[in-house]
């Protein structure tokens, strides 16, 4: 976990584009934070492959927060259209 916790800092701070040093420390910690997240789920759900946590943080790393935030936004808001009894009127007309 600590090896992709890393992988994930490193890689989001030198992914970066932000002009300030302190802002892509920001960035770097947490793309941190979010593989650390990631990889607990994944030792959960798959604890044969512990190789996984390094190929996550790298890849949390490369998209990068703002990426992963606005994935999830549009996920969320997908799931609650459809969650939406008015939006399931409309589609059966």
């Amino acid at each position: 976990m600590f090896a992709g916790c890393v992988s994930s800092f490193l890689m989001g701070l030198t992914r970066s584009t932000k002009k300030h040093f302190l802002d892509k420390v920001g960035e770097g910690f947490t793309c941190s934070l979010l593989s650390t997240g990631l990889i607990t789920v994944s030792n959960y759900f798959l604890p044969e492959y512990p190789q996984l946590a390094i190929f996550v943080g790298v890849f949390v790393g490369f998209l990068g927060s703002d990426y992963l935030t606005s994935l999830l936004k549009s996920l969320i808001d997908l799931a609650l259209k459809r969650l939406d009894p008015k939006n399931q009127d409309s589609d059966k007309k």
